[in-house]
């Protein structure tokens, strides 16, 4: 039987293996190129001249998707770029289904405004619907949605804010998704690999750890270290039975 003759333990290796190659995948026919919010908190406010502390981040020339948190007691994220073309395309602001907890659509703002062209603010449409993402393999909720175009040289911030009577007290995480060709270019090949386990794992921005794919993560490894020691030494003691055979003939 080609099981018994490859062993038990050399199958499950291969499985595991696969499986593991399949996840660290970087990038998915649905998948957005990601951008991870920085680790330190955000300085971000809002002035009477506008947006301040605001993160720069590439313009959305492709299908995007800029994973943050919202840290207890802040409510407010900027994120700010000069788009060096016209771009048509729909912004939404996701938060993940699981986490309902304090995350009613009602209290989560999506604003996307000009400096030099009041006309141009926009604030998101409330939306509630469900879909399951798999490039960071959960399922979100999209709670406001804009159709907006951005004109060439102009400089645009957008800011999400959660709006509830109090400050969050945990952190709260959330997606600002750009619609787009799904391109990838080779720094982005690079950059989502090293970015998944992040997104998967809830490790990015102030961090909102996502504890059972942690612990699905650590019985995988626990599992791959187990069955390649087993197959080590299913082998060393292969060898060691084919050495005596030879010896003895």
């Amino acid at each position: 039987m080609v099981i018994g003759r490859i062993g038990r333990s050399e199958l499950a290796l291969f499985v595991l293996l696969a499986l593991g190659a399949w996840l660290c995948a970087p990038a998915h026919a649905l998948a957005h190129v990601p951008v991870l919010e920085p680790r330190a908190p955000s300085e971000a406010a809002l002035t009477d001249e506008g947006v301040r502390g605001a993160r720069e981040i590439e313009p959305p020339t492709e299908s995007r998707a800029v994973y943050g948190t919202l840290s207890p007691g802040e409510r407010l994220d900027a994120y700010s770029f000069t788009a060096a073309t016209d771009i048509e395309t729909t912004v939404e602001l996701l938060v993940p289904a699981a986490d309902t907890t304090g995350r009613d659509g009602a209290d989560w703002q999506l604003v996307i405004a000009n400096p030099d062209n009041d006309n141009a603010a926009r604030s998101g449409v409330a939306a509630e619907e469900t879909f399951f993402e798999p490039f960071s393999i959960q399922r979100f909720r999209v709670v406001s949605r804009i159709s907006y175009r951005f004109e060439a040289d102009s400089t645009y911030f957008i800011t999400v804010r959660h709006r509830g009577d109090d400050p969050p007290v945990r952190p709260l995480p959330y997606v600002v998704g750009f619609s787009g060709a799904e391109r990838f270019t080779a720094r982005d090949w690079v950059s989502s690999a090293a970015y998944v386990p992040r997104i998967w794992f809830g490790l990015y921005g102030q961090w909102a750890p996502r504890w059972g794919m942690i612990a699905g993560a650590g019985l995988l490894l626990g599992a791959a270290v187990f069955f390649t020691t087993r197959a080590l030494r299913r082998g060393r003691r292969t060898r060691r039975s084919l050495s005596r055979s030879s010896t003895v003939e």
